[in-house]
């Protein structure tokens, strides 16, 4: 299981001072704000250009809301991913199964 042997590594005492944690809830809605706050965490100059001005999503599959999964998954998906995804995980990303 890769995002429990990730969360190991960032639990651990010797977590490297680079990794930073995120949901992409934190990034939805507030992209410049996030990134803005990632460089500056990094310790990256800060390039007085950046733009996320908010792309044309009309041309895409998906529209990249936080919830999306609800919609694009079937009650049997949703059952199987609740029973694959451990609890802890659940609780530690504040996700909601339902």
């Amino acid at each position: 299981r890769w995002i429990e042997a990730w969360c190991d590594v960032i639990d651990s005492s010797e977590q490297p001072e680079n990794i930073v944690v995120t949901k992409y809830e934190e990034l939805a809605g507030h992209d410049e704000e996030f990134i803005r706050e990632l460089i500056d965490r990094l310790g990256l100059p800060v390039c007085e250009t950046l733009n996320l001005a908010a792309e044309d999503m009309s041309n895409h599959f998906r529209n990249g809301s936080p919830d999306e999964w609800r919609s694009a998954l079937t009650p049997a998906q949703i059952r199987k991913m609740t029973e694959i995804i451990p609890p802890q995980l659940f609780k530690r990303f504040e996700w909601d199964a339902a």
